[in-house]
């Protein structure tokens, strides 16, 4: 494959080293007697925290979120033979930064009467650069948000009072600029 990728912190990694010597007198190609070791470097220092959590010496795989976002990394694999010969390869991965999830309950349409309160709850969308076990700072999103007019006649705009930026200071409280808001 390439010796460079790019990922998010979001997807895991998995990568397979392939190793092989020539056999005396033979153009057969064996694996067999030969070790991998795999390491990961950050700014040219070895990272002893990420282990590989395959069983097989020939894949380096690590789950999600063990790379962090705005970091390049370099994952090498040393192969070395019974006589001490060895080789390497490297791949160098950058973290991308991964996008911020929207989620609207209900939907991302709604159909209301003139003059009906509507509640739009997007309380469940995150950052996706952050582990689903750490996103404590979720509740501190800030969404824009924006209203159009399909019928009776289709218009980018649409006669609705709100404040287009709404704060959710946590999952369980919303701050509305008014209590007027929506409707």
């Amino acid at each position: 494959g390439s010796s460079e990728i790019a990922m998010q912190a979001a997807d895991s990694i998995s990568l397979n080293a392939q190793t092989y010597m020539p056999s005396c007198g033979t153009s057969i190609l064996t694996a067999v007697n030969m070790s991998v070791v795999w390491s990961v470097l950050l700014n040219n220092l070895k990272q002893s925290r990420f282990e590989s959590t395959s069983r097989n010496k020939l894949k380096f795989t690590l789950p999600t979120y063990s790379f962090n976002t705005g970091q390049t990394y370099v994952v090498k694999a040393v192969a070395t033979n019974i006589a001490g010969t060895s080789a390497s390869s490297e791949v160098i991965v950058f973290v991308e930064k991964g996008p911020l999830v929207a989620k609207i309950a209900g939907g991302s349409h709604k159909t209301v009467l003139e003059g009906q309160q509507i509640v739009i709850d997007a309380s469940a969308s995150y950052d996706s650069d952050v582990r689903p076990d750490a996103r404590i700072n979720d509740g501190l999103l800030i969404f824009y948000w924006t209203c159009e007019t399909l019928q009776p006649v289709p218009s980018l705009s649409c006669n609705v009072d709100f404040d287009p930026a709404i704060e959710i200071h946590d999952r369980n409280t919303r701050f509305y600029p008014d209590d007027d808001a929506f409707t």
